[in-house]
């Protein structure tokens, strides 16, 4: 045994001393630096590209065989510029020598010093990093037959050769490196300068520690500082890997950027089934202006594409304070204490370029919306979706009444509609869309509403809602709402009906009208087109029908106002009453028709104990004025609502005008008119009268002489 370790060890120090005897003759005889031209050559030969080094080139063989470059570039290719693709100061790279004697791989830290990296995507849309190959007409040598070869088995520790699975590096240092990305298709440029990573113990199986730091200008606009470190383990054998410890900061600052400079954070952990192309993100955790996302992914990259999964949650935040985070103030509302309270999670998953979001919970304050959806295209988008919202009030998340409107404040010739935009037409005529939506409780415009069920369809440049259904106010809507978005400008249709409304807290909700009282029923058919409300008002047209029964007319005493009426113009002194200033009715009924935001009526019915009132004339709904004119016939007999009887003017046409403000009009009763026809009517049955009276006396003295001359005739003969 002490003879074969004694020839062992001379064999060894004799191959050693060999290895050294090689390494003095290589570097004594052999200058790298001879062979420039030839390495720029081949490099040139087999990527089209032009290998320029500048700096010295050094070897090492003893106690590492390491290989030092000087300032080196590479060209970009033909047509992007004269700037080099690659460029770099100082590459060091050397392998322990002593290790590979016992078959072992030990590399020393490799340090590439200022890289410089130019990325590049031309006007045609062409990238610099795919243009590589053999200039064109270059001669390719003629291929020669190779063995073919088993594959190598990717996973599993006879796959990897033992040199790879035991090679050690003691580590990577990339110094000052620049990336710059240029599209000049979009006329951007995005510049990362400097970036340095760091990577320390290289090797499968072991924890390797990654530190990466970089700064990045957009365009000349906000700057992004940034870092992630993390901790690295790659199996022996390759099928697994894992990061753990992820931890990513950025920070932006620039004008554009609110409240001038805004931290994200993010924390999380990597999973990686090399083997089955498995991706798992767990423990994942992002925040940035005052708001946390958590949440898990998987993903899984099959021959078919990649399927993503995962749930992301954002814990209970205030708004108001994300708000405040961004520098920004947090919207004026007519509740200051909405938008306190968000929290929301949902489940997804992406596969075949589809999204689907199924739970989906999200509560903003005192409102929960629930359901799901799926994105079935991203460029439309393409969209189904199944939504259920408990309720809201809209009117507390809307700006404050501007001073000296009345709230409840949306009025379609309001400041709201004045200022509201355009529709966006070019997004609805690629909307392809396929929904439902239940809303328990609903308050808009002040209109309160429940059990509203909506669906929504929308495709090449149609919307549809149908069906509309709704309660309110004891009553049923129901309506088919139709956007066509197809021509120069859009066209909007409406059939809506409502049953069985108690009017007065509608109007009164609605528009500050409180002075019509009854159950009542409306229907609406018309067209409008344009761009934004006041437009489409202007271009309203179409018709609609209205009746109510058993209700009041709030504020006005039309038959207190005839009997105040005749007493002036009699002279005498103006009848007291106790009676309500209203005027009851059995029906109002009447239709409407809509011409450029001007509403007409000719044909209003209403019926009262004492009165019948036809009604004709106009609103303006942009001006939101009216102008109308009531004529008034007192029917009945009765004293009614108070006051003495009005037999006197019983079937006698009394005008009342109807003008000013739309909510708040003034009134004023002609009854001159009335009582010149009055007059006139009296004059002529006096007349008549007087004719009958005359023509009878005429008819009773000839009849009392013709008396006389028979009485004598027969005197005469004696009879």
């Amino acid at each position: 045994m002490g003879r074969i370790l004694k020839w062992l060890l001379l064999g060894i120090g004799g191959l050693i001393a060999l290895l050294a005897l090689f390494v003095v003759v290589v570097l004594l005889v052999v200058d790298p630096n001879d062979y420039r031209g030839e390495i720029e050559h081949v490099v040139q030969q087999q990527t089209g590209r032009k290998l320029t080094i500048d700096g010295n080139i050094g070897l090492s063989f003893f106690p590492v065989f390491g290989l030092e470059l000087g300032h080196t570039k590479v060209s970009d290719a033909k047509g992007f510029g004269d700037q080099p693709f690659v460029e770099v100061d100082d590459a060091k790279l050397s392998v322990s020598v002593m290790p590979l004697l016992s078959g072992d791989l030990e590399l020393n830290t490799i340090i590439l010093q200022r890289p410089q990296i130019h990325l590049v995507r031309n006007a045609q849309g062409k990238a610099n990093w795919t243009q590589f190959g053999p200039p064109s007409g270059a001669g390719k040598p003629a291929a020669t037959p190779q063995k073919k070869t088993p594959e190598t088995p990717t996973g599993g520790a006879g796959g990897v050769p033992a040199v790879v699975q035991n090679a050690r590096l003691a580590g990577v240092e990339i110094r000052k490196a620049r990336v710059v990305f240029e599209d000049r298709q979009a006329g951007s440029k995005i510049t990362v300068d400097p970036v340095n990573l760091t990577l320390k113990d290289v090797r499968l199986g072991g924890d390797v520690p990654i530190s990466l730091d970089w700064m990045m200008t957009l365009d000349h606009g906000p700057a992004v500082a940034g870092s992630l470190s993390a901790t690295a383990n790659v199996a022996p054998d390759l099928g697994t890997a894992r990061l753990k410890d992820v931890e990513l900061n950025a920070t932006a600052s620039g004008d554009s950027i609110p409240a001038g400079k805004q931290t994200l954070n993010l924390t999380a952990a990597v999973d990686a089934d090399l083997r089955n192309a498995v991706y798992r993100v767990s423990d994942l955790a992002i925040q940035a202006a005052g708001a946390k996302v958590t949440g898990n992914a998987e993903a899984k990259v099959p021959s078919s594409g990649p399927v993503v999964t995962g749930q992301l949650s954002v814990p209970e935040t205030n708004p108001r304070d994300i708000f405040d985070k961004l520098g920004m103030d947090a919207p004026n509302t007519r509740d200051a204490d909405v938008l306190k309270r968000l929290e929301a999670s949902l489940q997804y998953r992406f596969a075949g370029g589809q999204l689907k979001i199924d739970p989906l919970q999200l509560k903003l304050d005192d409102s929960a919306l629930s359901g799901n959806a799926l994105v079935r295209s991203f460029a439309g988008p393409a969209a189904d979706f199944d939504l259920k919202l408990d309720g809201i009030n809209v009117d507390r998340y809307l700006p404050p009444p501007a001073k000296g409107e009345n709230q409840p404040a949306s009025t379609p010739g309001g400041a709201a509609a004045a200022g509201a935009g355009e529709l966006p037409v070019e997004p609805l005529r690629r909307l392809d869309l396929n929904g439902h939506v239940h809303v328990g409780q609903l308050t808009v415009s002040g209109a309160k509403a429940s059990d509203i069920d909506i669906r929504i369809t929308a495709r090449n440049g149609k919307l549809r809602v149908h069906p509309l259904t709704a309660d309110l106010y004891k009553g049923k809507y129901s309506g088919d709402v139709r956007l066509d978005a197809t021509g120069s400008k859009p066209v909007v249709s409406l059939d809506e009906k409502l049953s069985g409304i108690q009017a007065q807290p509608l109007l009164s909700d609605v528009a500050g009208f409180k002075k019509l009282v009854g159950t009542g029923n409306f229907a609406i058919n018309a067209t409008t087109s344009g761009m934004a409300p006041n437009a489409m008002l202007e271009a309203l047209k179409g018709k609609a029908t209205f009746s109510f029964s058993n209700g009041t007319v709030m504020g006005i005493n039309v038959a207190q106002m005839i009997r105040e009426a005749a007493a002036k113009l009699r002279g005498n002194a103006v009848p007291k009453t106790d009676a309500a200033e209203k005027t009851d009715f059995s029906t109002l009924a009447g239709s409407v028709t809509m011409d450029g935001g001007v509403v007409h009526n000719k044909d209003l019915d209403v019926k009262t104990p004492l009165l019948r009132i036809n009604g004709n004339g106009s609103a303006d709904l942009l001006k939101r004025t009216v102008d109308y004119v009531l004529t008034v016939n007192v029917v009945g007999t009765l004293k009614g609502q108070g006051g003495e009887n009005l037999d006197n003017l019983k079937h006698v046409p009394i005008p009342l005008h109807i003008k000013g403000g739309l909510t708040s009009p003034g009134f004023s009763l002609d009854l001159k008119q009335a009582f010149d026809a009055v007059a006139k009517k009296r004059v002529e049955e006096k007349k008549a009268e007087v004719e009958n009276k005359a023509e009878g006396k005429k008819k009773e003295v000839e009849e009392k002489a013709r008396e006389k001359v028979q009485d004598k005739l027969k005197g005469l003969l004696g009879q």
